[in-house]
């Protein structure tokens, strides 16, 4: 609305004008404006519609809505807890239990089954289960798995697979695994208690989970911003608290607009 209001000349401007073609061949610069500012307004408009539609992933089988956390029992009798404006799917036979991660975050806990095994697909990761207790959660490109109870198997397509015991976790993209690390396992999944915790995490995933808990969108500027990075622990019901946080300890400035959009720049 801002954008339509703020041209010249616009206000008052009867659609069937904007959409017609006029029979001249040279046309005015007010004809020109009217047709990009109503090509302008429809790419926005299709553009939030296609973003909503796929943070809400309508086709899954499970999904979450913006700071709704809930918990699944699967045919199986395993159980998931979804965090916030996540999602997944199901496809269980009689030889295999698959689930498609495709957005956000879950914590599975596995029934054990030795002749099915159970199967966590993100991004172009598996991860296999042996009757365990393990996080997952997509971070853009990448994908973060953590362990609590038990041993996974975490592979990707041309790499060999790396397995994590209890208190282990590890990244990948779909160009490796990286090294796993050790962790401290009574942290995994602090967002089931409606925490939000990072340790020394890139400011741009830092905020891409603020975002999965509040309405609207945060939006890093600038490219140099993805060199800063975040510790600490966060109310998951409180982000515009977690966002003044981070602008007083970190060189950065926010840029409210509306309480749907923020802007992230470098400090002035």
């Amino acid at each position: 609305a801002q954008l339509w209001s703020g041209m010249d000349g616009l206000r008052g401007v009867d659609v069937s004008n904007v959409i017609a073609i006029p029979p001249p061949l040279v046309q005015s610069r007010f004809i020109r404006r009217r047709r990009f500012a109503a090509a302008a307004a429809i790419a926005i408009l299709t553009g939030s519609t296609g973003w909503m539609a796929n943070r809400n992933h309508l086709f899954a089988d499970e999904r979450t809505t913006v700071a709704e956390n809930r918990s699944v029992t699967l045919p199986d009798g395993s159980r998931v807890e979804l965090a916030a404006s996540s999602a997944l799917s199901l496809d269980f036979t009689q030889t295999e239990r698959k689930v498609v991660l495709h957005a956000g975050e879950a914590f599975f806990v596995v029934a054990k089954d030795a002749s099915r095994p159970f199967r966590v697909q993100a991004v172009d990761g598996s991860i296999t289960d042996i009757g365990t207790a393990f996080d997952i959660k997509l971070a853009g490109a990448s994908v973060d798995v953590a362990v609590t109870h038990g041993i996974v198997d975490v592979a990707i397509p041309d790499h060999p697979a790396v397995r994590l015991k209890p208190g282990r976790a590890v990244r990948y993209t779909r160009a490796g695994i990286a090294a796993p690390k050790t962790i401290d396992a009574a942290n995994v999944g602090l967002w089931r208690e409606g925490r939000l915790a990072f340790d020394n995490v890139p400011l741009p995933e830092v905020l891409r989970d603020l975002e999965r808990y509040r309405d609207g969108r945060i939006v890093v500027m600038d490219k140099r911003l993805d060199q800063l990075s975040v510790s600490g622990m966060f109310d998951a019901s409180r982000t515009d608290a977690a966002l003044d946080t981070i602008m007083r300890t970190l060189p950065v400035r926010l840029v409210r607009v509306t309480r749907f959009l923020v802007l992230v720049y470098p400090a002035a």
